[in-house]
């Protein structure tokens, strides 16, 4: 079953369909993976490349200022695969995720592009997956849920993704939070032509911003409800262990596309306020006089939500004043 409404521009898909397209219906896509401090982890992401069921592909890796065996373990990988282009660039300095993306983004040739981080992991029907529900459905991104694993590559119960309650309604629900892992996300060219490259200056949440501007944009997204990526976490690297940063640059992202009137005046208040309530219980204990800042603007993004007034509560109960004799 699916569903599109011309607010949401999204397609509901609540089957995961395996049908396989027919030779001459065989798209290039572009592998786009940014590679740091990676020789750990990166084998397991290049062995799910060699495992998908489709194999018109190319990777564009881009080693981001980091000399280790990365470039080894890609030289090697394109030693095994003489049939599909392994496109090996090197940053002299370390630019980012955006910046590492956006070489690849650059470099790529493919009809569409599928974004994998070097710590993360597909299943083998992620590409096959995903290629024929934008085609069935006539959408320009497909993303899918990702279980989340430790470290260790030891699965976990688990699965970041869309509720049910963010799918109906979709442009609002995406504003507020991203739910959608890069790691789980394919898309066509068009997109990039149309959007561009990544923002760099949004740090650690880039994919968000660009996954707002690709909905500006006019995009059609399709979902799976069957995750085929799987998200590492516990990593120090990743942007997600340093979570107050991440909120920062998120409300970072909601103001700038704050002007739309693609997204609800009281989602769009509700979101920022929500991210400055998390901040301040982030921050709680580290940074009190921050905590209790971030808490009075959660009140003034959103007033009337009582959990707002708990967290500025919360936030002067642990001011280094409240604990003095």
């Amino acid at each position: 079953m699916f569903w599109r409404t011309p607010v949401t521009q999204f397609v509901n898909l609540c089957f995961c369909y395996t049908h396989q397209m027919s030779t001459f219906e065989t798209p290039l896509v572009s592998i786009i993976i940014p590679c740091y401090k990676a020789e750990k982890e990166l084998p397991e992401a290049l062995a799910s490349i060699s495992s998908q069921t489709y194999s018109h592909w190319e990777v564009v890796a881009v080693i981001d200022g980091w000399e280790d065996r990365s470039e080894e373990i890609l030289k090697s990988f394109q030693s095994n695969h003489p049939r599909n282009q392994v496109t090996i660039i090197n940053h002299t300095h370390n630019k980012g995720l955006a910046g590492a993306r956006n070489t690849g983004l650059i470099a790529s040739r493919g009809d569409f592009i599928a974004l994998l981080d070097h710590d993360d992991i597909w299943t083998p029907e992620h590409l096959d997956t995903a290629l024929s529900l934008m085609q069935n459905r006539t959408a320009e991104l497909y993303f899918t849920p990702v279980i989340y694993m430790r470290a260790d590559g030891a699965k976990t119960d688990f699965v970041w993704g869309p509720t049910p309650q963010d799918l109906e309604s979709f442009a609002d629900a995406l504003y507020g939070r991203n739910f959608m892992a890069p790691s789980g996300v394919v898309f066509s060219r068009k997109i990039f032509n149309r959007v561009g490259l990544m923002d760099k200056t949004v740090k650690g949440c880039e994919d968000h911003d660009y996954w707002l501007r690709a909905y500006l944009a006019g995009s059609i997204f399709c979902h799976s409800i069957t995750p085929t990526a799987k998200y590492r976490v516990n990593n120090s690297q990743a942007m997600t262990s340093n979570i107050s940063s991440m909120l920062k640059m998120d409300i970072r992202v909601q103001k700038k596309h704050y002007s739309s009137n693609s997204f609800s005046y009281r989602a769009k208040r509700s979101a920022i306020a929500n991210n400055y309530s998390l901040l301040s219980k982030d921050l709680k204990r580290k940074k009190p006089l921050e905590a209790y800042y971030y808490s009075l603007l959660a009140i003034f993004w959103s007033p009337t939500k009582i959990r707002h007034i708990k967290t500025l509560i919360k936030s002067i109960l642990f001011e280094p004043w409240a604990h003095k004799n």
